[in-house]
């Protein structure tokens, strides 16, 4: 009996030595390089970056005053509410027209009315409370942030005003001048402009809280629109030492 064996056809060599030679040799790859950032650049960046900050809290604030116009539109409501369930009640007691038994139904009715009234608008008035509480807190961060941001745009000002008289004068003991550079840098237009938008900025708000309130609805924007044109004028200027927590 014969066996017979199947041979299997010879598989060609999947890479020839060449192809082989062609993997091994090195590739020359292009690597891209990120472009260099300059200290102008990084500056300009983080200036958006506070301004960004800044405008973030603008719009909790605002949103927190349109929150407390609903509050107080509530609790207005609400009270008118309660004054018409009052003056019912007074109207049904003088009413000698009606029976007793009729009488005495429409004030158990009415009473029952201003009392769920009542209750609401107390707690519609607490909702408010505690609505004034949140834009005053809002209104402390945002007040904060604009008082970093005008000290820190204050002193770099200083600094370049400053690095400017001295390089025209030279240090103040060979200038022979009678006035201090810092003097004159303080004098100057730009640097008082700065101080007294920093000034008006300042760092408590009102002690009466309607003062305040009146103060937050409208200032802040003001403020930013002032410090986003100190900013422009002067993209340079370096502000690294900005800080606006809000704690």
């Amino acid at each position: 009996m014969r066996t017979s064996v199947r041979l299997e056809p010879e598989r060609p060599v999947a890479h020839s030595l060449k192809s082989m030679q062609t993997l091994a040799d090195p590739v020359d790859v292009d690597v891209i390089e990120s472009p260099q950032i300059t200290e102008e650049q990084r500056r300009a960046d983080h200036s958006e970056e506070v301004l960004a900050a800044i405008e973030q809290n603008l719009l909790k604030l605002q949103s927190a005053f349109t929150q407390l116009d609903v509050c107080r539109n509530t609790e207005a409501e609400l009270a008118d509410e309660v004054r018409k369930a009052e003056a019912e009640e007074t109207r049904i007691l003088k009413d000698e027209e009606v029976s007793v038994p009729a009488a005495t139904k429409k004030l158990v009715e009415a009473r029952a009315k201003k009392d769920v009234l009542v209750a609401r608008h107390t707690a519609a008035r607490q909702r408010t409370t505690i609505q004034v509480e949140d834009v005053l807190e809002f209104g402390r961060i945002v007040r904060r942030n604009c008082v970093h941001l005008g000290a820190a745009l204050l002193q770099a000002r200083r600094i370049r005003l400053l690095e400017v008289l001295n390089s025209l004068f030279g240090a103040q003991l060979d200038s022979g001048l009678p006035v201090t550079n810092i003097d004159m840098v303080q004098a100057c237009k730009p640097y008082r402009e700065l101080q007294s938008f920093y000034n008006s900025v300042h760092m408590q708000g009102h002690k009466d809280v309607n003062e305040e309130l009146a103060e937050l609805k409208t200032a802040p924007d003001r403020w930013f629109a002032k410090l986003k044109s100190f900013i422009g004028a002067e993209p340079g200027l370096d502000l690294s030492s900005v800080f606006l927590g809000e704690g």
